[in-house]
């Protein structure tokens, strides 16, 4: 019996791993000359945010998007100067930042 609650636990941890994992976003190409695309994908259909930051933490962008789970948004950063930036995805259960560089 020991051995089997060990295991439900272990199960249901792996679970909770898993889902809370599940909302993520892929920025491509990295690095870049301008043109980006922000692949997210969502455990549900719900607003989030993604916002586009230099390394100052100045705010370059902010995009809304709702009502969907997987979303394919471009973003256009010619113009700006070269270096890194950050993609910011803001989501109720997730905050994640993506590092890409600007040619």
């Amino acid at each position: 019996m020991h051995r089997f609650l060990n295991i439900l636990l272990l199960s249901l941890l792996t679970q909770a791993t898993t889902f809370a994992q599940a909302d993520s976003i892929i920025v491509s190409p990295n690095p870049t000359s301008g043109q980006i695309t922000a692949s997210i994908e969502l455990r549900e259909p719900i607003q989030c945010n993604v916002s586009v930051f230099d390394m100052v933490g100045t705010l370059i962008k902010r995009i809304e998007l709702n009502g969907d789970s997987i979303y394919s948004e471009p973003i256009d950063l010619t113009g700006h100067q070269s270096g890194m930036y950050v993609i910011y995805l803001e989501v109720k259960t997730l905050n994640k930042g993506v590092r890409i560089i600007l040619r």
